[in-house]
């Protein structure tokens, strides 16, 4: 099969130990990751994972310009601004 998804909500993450059985990680509209799931989730992305974040309008901006690897770089490659209405 091409693709495989898993599809698990936010607060599930926590229980996923590691991600290296996955190539690739997409966050559709999420808020605020765990400090447990988000330390996670960049260190896959520093070992060459694939992350693709669909930003909505229930993600927070502070947490993800906050978002940083164990080397202190951004996780986003762009600050995201707040939605103007």
């Amino acid at each position: 099969m091409l693709v495989d998804p898993a599809l698990v909500d936010s607060a599930s993450l926590v229980g996923i130990r590691d991600f290296d059985a996955y190539r690739a990680i997409i966050l559709s509209d999420v808020a605020v990751l765990s400090a447990e799931s988000a330390g996670r989730i960049a260190k896959f992305v520093e070992h060459g994972g694939g992350l693709l974040i669909a930003v909505g309008e229930h993600a927070d901006a502070e947490f993800m310009n906050g978002w940083r690897t164990t080397n202190g770089i951004p996780v986003l490659p762009a600050p995201l601004n707040e939605r103007a209405v």
